[in-house]
């Protein structure tokens, strides 16, 4: 039921691995550097704790499966692994901190219906991701979330979404498609930063957009301001196309209520 810390670090011969249906704990880095490990490894829904690391430097290991009965996806459960694919069961609801981080490999993931949070960095880094279909029904996501996934060209967040971090998408270099959720409060730090977006719609609703909130997108030429804004930072929007155009959809008095700070 418990595989210990490192217990099969460096096993450099080590192809297949059977995990048994009662596991319940896998310690960090039980399996990373195992450079010729094959998949799939299935992970069994008894589990109800997990290391980070698990797969690191498992350059072989592009597929891993997921039983549906497992309850969450544990911080830095696939941190650096080689995975290229991946189904995340129904079953899920949390995708932990750092879940993914740096899977550079990682192509196409499936989330589920009944996903409620993206932890912070859920995708940090993930280079190859091309496209990802956020389910409605997620209420946030954390910070750096989506942070330097390059081959990400478009993103459309669902209206359930309430809080989107820090630098949630800051480093998106392709993405030029985005839809930011009606439910939405702010915009904070970095969250659209170096990203190749035309056209930026704020979301009526939004009240608040911070320092950095949008900057370094070079190709931004059209922000629509929405009447329900009440506080801009002075530097909300900087290091953008020196043609850009801001519209705003209250009256020129509404505008002057704007506290800028």
């Amino acid at each position: 039921i418990v595989i210990r810390y490192q217990a099969f670090y460096d096993c450099d011969q080590l192809i297949t691995v059977n995990l048994p249906a009662n596991l319940q704990v896998l310690g960090d880095k039980v399996f990373a550097s195992c450079n010729v490990l094959q998949g799939p490894v299935v992970i069994p829904k008894s589990m109800t704790e997990c290391g980070g690391l698990v797969f690191s430097g498992c350059e072989n290991l592009t597929e891993i499966l997921l039983e549906d009965g497992l309850t969450q996806l544990f911080s830095r459960m696939f941190y650096e692994s080689a995975i290229k694919t991946i189904t995340i069961p129904d079953s899920i609801t949390v995708l932990g901190a750092r879940a993914f981080e740096k899977c550079r490999e990682l192509e196409y993931i499936t989330l589920p219906s009944g996903l409620i949070e993206i932890g912070d960095a859920a995708f940090h880094c993930c280079l190859a991701l091309k496209e990802i279909e956020i389910p409605d029904g997620v209420e946030k996501i954390g910070n750096n979330a989506f942070f330097e996934c390059h081959s990400l060209t478009e993103l459309y967040i669902p209206d359930s979404v309430r809080t989107i971090g820090s630098d949630a998408l800051a480093g998106c270099f392709q993405l030029k498609q985005l839809h930011l959720p009606s439910n939405l409060g702010s915009i904070h730090m970095g969250c659209i930063d170096m990203t190749s977006i035309e056209n930026l719609i704020i979301p009526e609703g939004v009240k608040s957009i911070d320092q950095g909130a949008v900057r370094n997108c070079l190709n931004l030429i059209r922000v629509e301001i929405p009447k329900s804004v009440k506080t801009i930072n002075q530097n909300a929007f900087s290091y953008l196309h020196p043609e850009v155009r801001y519209y705003y959809a209250g009256s020129v008095s509404d505008w002057e209520q704007i506290a800028l700070h």
